[in-house]
């Protein structure tokens, strides 16, 4: 008897509800992120702890994109709310990828 999937892996696969992929992993998980890594590195001032935030920043933005992207491909409710949810994702990894592109300097 296999264990049951875990929620990562629930989350990875689209097999969570849309609200929850894309109003509490994309959304709110994204926020809570990002302020506890600007909290981190604000009182440490280190640019290290800086870099390493922006990589566990990035790697949620593509897990958080795809959990999402797959959820509002099965959901079943209205079209209009999947395809919310994919704007939201696109607008908010154009964002990231700005705010990235600023940082390391290549914009």
């Amino acid at each position: 008897m296999n264990p049951p999937p875990s929620f990562r892996r629930r989350a990875w696969q689209g097999d969570l509800s849309l609200a929850r992929t894309c109003g509490l992993l994309y959304i709110v998980g994204g926020i809570a992120l990002c302020a506890a890594i600007m909290v981190l590195v604000q009182r440490t001032n280190s640019i290290a702890r800086g870099f390493l935030g922006l990589l566990a920043i990035v790697a949620w933005q593509v897990f958080s994109s795809v959990a999402t992207w797959r959820a509002a491909a099965r959901f079943t409710g209205p079209a209009s709310l999947a395809v919310l949810a994919r704007t939201v994702v696109v607008v908010g990894n154009l964002l990231i990828a700005a705010a990235v592109a600023t940082l390391v300097g290549i914009v």
